[in-house]
């Protein structure tokens, strides 16, 4: 894991969990189980609601153990803006077409944080 995942894991995700899912800022949260352990885990994500949905960025690809969870489930919760919403599909999407849909200052930093994979959850 290089460090700036490792930061981001255990500090920064921490004090962002704190607010995700609240109205403030663009942080929503996603609730999991793990897929080997059985616990019960919390996320923050990168998220902007679109089309009865949200279109989410995958800030470390498609690799990382939130998003495998989510993919073995059948459904998950997704919190944004102090609401829940059900969650039942999940479908990638080409990376240019997604940004577009999200607000300009975000836009630069899933430009300089090189993200390369977008999903459109709906619910």
């Amino acid at each position: 894991m290089n460090i700036i995942r490792y930061f981001n894991k255990y500090f920064f995700n921490r004090l962002i969990l704190k607010f995700a899912g609240s109205s403030f800022g663009f942080f929503a949260k996603v609730h999991h189980t793990g897929r080997k352990s059985g616990k019960q885990f919390q996320t923050p994500i990168i998220a902007v609601p679109f089309e009865k949905g949200f279109m989410v960025a995958l800030t470390y690809g498609r690799e990382v153990d939130w998003y495998k969870n989510i993919q073995s489930m059948s459904a998950f919760d997704l919190e944004w803006c102090g609401n829940k919403y059900k969650i039942y599909k999940i479908i990638s999407v080409n990376s240019k077409p997604a940004k577009v849909n999200f607000p300009f200052i975000l836009r630069v930093v899933l430009y300089l944080l090189k993200t390369k994979y977008f999903v459109k959850f709906q619910y």
